[in-house]
């Protein structure tokens, strides 16, 4: 984590809230990029529509059917693969998992679904601290960065199972990597993109980038690399002028499309011989230096970044010392020595969160204590932007002072 780290967060209620999200501190928006039958790229974190929208009361039976998406059967869903743009744009959002997740059904049905193209849009309207504040200025200084021309909330795009659309939608997106590139030029329409005068340039010194800041993520290792290896440019972690981001899942998950990607052979580096490539793979020293071939950043859970000490039943250890909340993995000095930075995900105080820690409310605040001070991640997400904002405002000030609030356990 640099200096001023951004806070990445995605919109809340999802997926709306344009002048909420504004005045929020967020330096980044997210969302998550999907196909619909006629290929309009649409912001949908789940493929399957029936849990976050009102897609299934409103087409029934109909549109109703079962996929399996890598290697996750979806019953009686229906599928932004299955519907036009026109169907879409009937639909309304809902909260989904709001019993499981503690969240509010009040916003249920008032907003509209929104397509890839208007969200960038919107963003590109959005502008950050009157447009001065530079995100990654390493300056240790009390002195303000120098202003920067008119600069805007940065977005930070996944493109949702691009080998799954691939094989299902294959008009759409003849190959992963297909899927990204689609993505990345929607977002270098509205200006979220690099233009480097010479290959070895960093993005982040690119002033049009400054102006309007992006990130590209995926699971799917294949399709970020195609990707990036089809612009032939030579600039790493770079597609289409947009700096790629290696998600990680749980370690045991298998990667999709993880062995035409990284074939198993007799020294494969991975320790796992000939078996199916897993997450854990991607994040062992073979795995991160291939990564970054093609990737500014890798993208793991808060939890694979921060150790919390385990009590009974998974939550938190009790204690009477609270100080000490999370000793740090080794994943983000590893992924330096690569030259990868961290994106680490999600800040939230949902009930599913809540065996990791002692009591309601202090979830993603301790959590960001600790991504914030320890772990120097360079980004976070955060489903409480403008109280992470804030933490990460108190963490830059006490740096300046020369004191941390976490310190990493012996």
């Amino acid at each position: 984590m640099d200096d001023s780290s951004p806070l990445l967060s995605p919109p809340f209620p999802r997926p709306h809230q344009k002048r909420w999200e504004k005045k929020q501190g967020a330096d980044f928006i997210e969302c998550d990029a999907v196909f619909t039958r006629d290929c309009a790229l649409v912001c949908r974190h789940d493929a399957d529509l029936s849990r976050s929208t009102d897609a299934a009361p409103k087409f029934g039976a109909s549109k109703s059917r079962t996929r399996e998406i890598d290697g996750v059967t979806f019953e009686r869903g229906v599928f932004a693969a299955d519907l036009t743009l026109a169907e879409f744009r009937t639909l309304r959002a809902r909260q989904a998992k709001a019993e499981t997740l503690g969240r509010t059904r009040e916003f249920d049905g008032l907003f509209p679904l929104v397509t890839l193209d208007e969200f960038a849009k919107f963003a590109a309207r959005v502008p950050v601290d009157g447009g001065g504040r530079r995100w990654n200025d390493t300056s240790s200084s009390l002195s303000p960065s120098p202003p920067l021309p008119r600069r805007v909330v940065g977005v930070h795009v996944e493109a949702k199972h691009p080998l799954w659309h691939s094989e299902t939608l294959p008009h759409c997106a003849s190959d992963p990597a297909a899927m990204v590139e689609a993505v990345a030029t929607v977002l270098q329409r509205h200006g979220f993109a690099s233009r480097l005068e010479r290959p070895s340039s960093d993005f982040k010194t690119d002033p049009r980038w400054l102006r309007a800041p992006t990130f590209l993520q995926c699971f799917e290792p294949g399709a970020l690399a195609e990707a990036h290896r089809r612009r032939g440019n030579g600039d790493r972690g770079v597609a289409e002028g947009v700096p790629l981001v290696q998600l990680v899942d749980d370690g045991r998950l298998v990667v999709p499309g993880g062995a035409a990607w990284w074939p198993p052979s007799a020294d494969d580096g991975r320790g796992g011989g000939a078996g199916p490539l897993t997450f854990a793979d991607l994040l062992s020293d073979a795995g991160l230096e291939r990564v970054a071939g093609y990737a500014h950043a890798i993208g793991p859970s808060v939890a694979q970044v921060l150790d919390f000490p385990q009590g009974r039943g998974g939550g938190i250890a009790a204690g009477d010392d609270d100080e000490s909340v999370a000793a740090f993995s080794s994943l983000v000095p590893r992924a330096a020595k690569h030259e990868l930075a961290v994106h680490a995900y999600t800040l939230r105080d949902d009930l599913v969160n809540l065996d990791r820690f002692k009591r309601i409310g202090q979830g993603a605040e301790r959590e960001a204590e600790a991504l914030f001070s320890g772990a120097r991640v360079e980004g976070a997400f955060s489903d409480h932007p403008a109280r992470s904002a804030r933490l990460a405002r108190e963490e830059r000030e006490r740096r300046r002072k020369g004191s941390s609030f976490v310190k990493r356990e012996s």
